[in-house]
């Protein structure tokens, strides 16, 4: 959150990329993923549905 928060703050393009796997449990990889993406979501968008708004713009 804080290189995302920076990012936006400083205007600065990000892209994130899922790789492999950093758990046994597969459900832990997933869940580490989906927190990356609600965390991206939180910082850079209003909302996420049909409709999505950068914030700040």
């Amino acid at each position: 959150r804080m290189v995302l928060d920076f990012a936006d703050r400083s205007e600065i393009p990000l892209v994130t990329t899922m790789s492999g796997g950093y758990a046994a449990d597969i459900a832990d990889t997933v869940e580490i993923h989906c927190n990356t993406i609600r965390a991206v979501k939180e910082t850079f968008f209003t909302t996420m549905d049909s409709g999505a708004t950068r914030t700040g713009v």
